[in-house]
């Protein structure tokens, strides 16, 4: 967040709903619901203007780990310790990603915060945007994903906002300028759900079926949320048919429900491992697109992240009688990569993002809160018509009330 105030949090947790299993409460009543709109995004006047790349297409890496500042990796000179208040990492990827990238895919994960802090990632090249990547609060241990561009010479840099925090990033990738595969939106749909089998046991694995998407499938995109947990454990995404790489996608305690966007290499059979490391915890994941080789599909633009939605400036938080539209001046998106975060929830929760024009919540879920949390959670936003305001992104959540607020790293546009 770009204040002190949206970094600080309050104590308390209590049960988060999740999308599923068809019980009443997790999938709320939407007739009546209202559409409320926010204020309009141009993409001319706004995003296009600090676009920090070419239009792009991606190329997906088996996990590997680039930053540790436990023990020094990706940290210059290899120095060990967390960020300090105000401090930060100038990541350096141009060994990672060859000369023509123009954004990449991290994993981050924030542990050990001794404050209330966010944590920013940004071009290298650029003044740090009013923008959080990751949001922590003391002993946390947390992840989010975080889509961003490059400065020329392949730089990020990872900013701390208070007290210290330890930050690990896992590259699963980097978009191009040269031709390689694009992303083929869906509307969000659920691809596993493991409270129907028993949950992933310790050194488990829960395989998801991607068969039915085409052979010219390179990587896939999808929210994973981790719930049920017996124990501290961390759960990896990784291709089937590979070894299982030195990386994390999720990081979960009992009593948690925990969301994180992944963006992973499928295997030469479509399909992906999703590996739990302790303990037994229950997995859902919720595709959101894919990424095809064959030209098909949208050209990602990356842009210096920028905030285009906080329902605090308005005093109107998402609530169970309406739905939040995030609409756009022409010429709009076909979609966009965002970074959604949750602060003042009145009650556990769960936020959906989903396009026009059917105003029915999908059966799945972007962000879990619970009261007194701040948590940030990427998803992809797709953009479709609206009968009133035209192109648009829809927002709702599933009891309750909740602000969020939304920033933009990049955005699709037809190739």
């Amino acid at each position: 967040m770009n204040n002190r105030r949206s970094a600080i949090l309050a104590a308390g947790m209590v049960a988060v709903l999740v999308a599923g299993v068809g019980t009443a409460q997790a999938t709320p009543d939407n007739s009546g619901r209202k559409l409320i709109g926010q204020a309009p995004v141009s993409v001319a006047a706004g995003l296009s203007e600090k676009a920090a790349g070419t239009p792009s297409s991606f190329i997906p890496l088996s996990p590997v780990r680039v930053l540790d500042t436990r023990n020094g990796t990706g940290v210059p000179g290899g120095a060990q310790g967390p960020i300090g208040p105000a401090g930060q990492v100038t990541l350096d990827l141009s060994s990672k990603v060859p000369a023509d990238a123009t954004a990449v895919v991290l994993n981050l994960t924030g542990t050990g915060p001794s404050a209330y802090t966010f944590v920013t990632v940004f071009p290298a090249n650029v003044k740090r945007p009013g923008v959080s990547s990751l949001n922590l609060a003391p002993g946390d241990t947390r992840p989010n994903s975080a889509t961003v561009a490059l400065s020329p010479d392949r730089k990020v840099i990872v900013y701390n906002e208070a007290g210290t925090t330890q930050v690990i990033a896992d590259l699963a990738g980097y978009y191009t300028s040269t031709n390689a595969a694009k992303f083929v939106p869906v509307t969000p749909g659920r691809v596993l759900d493991t409270r129907r089998s028993g949950g992933v046991g310790a050194h488990g694995e829960a395989v998801i079926d991607l068969t039915w998407l085409d052979p010219s499938t390179t990587a896939v995109t999808f929210n994973l949320t981790g719930i049920g947990a017996s124990v501290p454990t961390f759960v990896t995404a990784y291709p089937d048919g590979s070894t299982r790489p030195l990386a994390s996608n999720l990081n979960i305690g009992p009593g948690q429900i925990v969301p994180n966007l992944v963006t992973v290499q499928v295997g030469s059979n479509r399909k992906v491992r999703l590996y739990n490391d302790s303990g037994r915890v229950d997995l859902i994941a919720d595709l959101q697109g894919a990424y095809d080789s064959t030209g098909r599909g949208l050209a990602f633009v990356p842009a210096i992240p920028e905030r285009v939605m906080d329902t605090r400036d308005n005093g109107r938080p998402l609530d169970e009688q309406s739905i939040t539209v995030l609409w756009w001046n022409a010429p709009a998106p076909k979609g966009y990569v965002g970074n959604m975060t949750g602060i003042s929830a009145s009650t556990g929760q769960y936020v959906v993002a989903w396009p026009p024009p059917d105003q029915s919540l999908p059966n799945v879920s972007n962000l879990n809160i619970a009261p007194g949390e701040i948590v940030a959670n990427n998803f992809i936003g797709v953009v479709a018509n609206d009968p009133e305001f035209g192109p648009s992104t829809y927002f709702a959540n599933s009891n309750g009330t909740v602000h969020i607020i939304v920033d933009v790293a990049g955005y699709f546009e037809a190739a």
